[in-house]
């Protein structure tokens, strides 16, 4: 199971060797000092998003779904987004990294009857 690791001061590990994610100190108005995630430029974000993906299809394809691509697994968990936006990266990486087959495998049957590729 793939889940975010604190790796050394300023980095976080998302999955097994996937990319690391930039962090810094932010100050709350209360006082405390906490992490955060710094601002990542669209292509940044992206790069993060395809490996996680990708990570995710290989996982799929070792329990025997010979035929998932990074793409589709991206469509099933953007599909989630639709009503609200897209919600914040954290969401985005656990939803990813989460990602159950039979949940993948519903999306899939769904647009299959309605049409679409993905």
């Amino acid at each position: 199971m793939h889940r975010l690791q604190f790796l050394a001061e300023g980095f976080w590990l998302a999955g097994a060797n996937i990319c690391l994610l930039p962090i810094a100190q932010v100050q709350h108005g209360d006082g405390k000092v906490g992490r955060a995630m710094t601002n990542m430029t669209d292509e940044e974000f992206n790069s993060m998003v395809q490996s996680l993906c990708e990570s995710k299809a290989e996982e799929f394809r070792l329990i025997g779904y010979e035929h998932v691509e990074a793409e589709e697994v991206w469509s099933c968990v953007k599909a989630k987004y639709v009503k609200h936006g897209q919600p914040a990266l954290h969401v985005i990486v656990n939803d990813i990294l989460s990602l159950k087959v039979t949940s993948f495998m519903n999306q899939m049957t769904l647009d299959a009857y309605r049409g679409s590729r993905f």
